[in-house]
């Protein structure tokens, strides 16, 4: 009876320890994945770093070419108008 008892707790003992390598199996492979995480989202930042001036750019240019058209159009229309 006792040693019935003792056999069973070695068992769930042992049930345990597969338990707790599985568990530490995958904290193991999910601080891969973020670490990998990481580094993708440190590129997506460069990147962004990098684009900000070139977005700059096309707004300054997009300001002056409509500011330019509007203009242009709205001189046109007074000359058609005579007003």
């Amino acid at each position: 009876m006792v040693e019935a008892k003792v056999n069973e707790m070695a068992i769930s003992q042992a049930v345990t320890n597969v338990k707790i390598d599985m568990f530490e199996k995958s904290m193991e492979d999910m601080k891969a994945t973020i670490d990998k995480h990481g580094e993708i989202l440190d590129r997506i930042d460069k990147k962004l770093a990098q684009a900000e001036g070139g977005w700059k750019m096309i707004l300054l240019f997009g300001g002056i070419v409509g500011g330019s058209v509007g203009g242009s159009v709205m001189h046109v229309v007074h000359l058609m108008t005579g007003k």
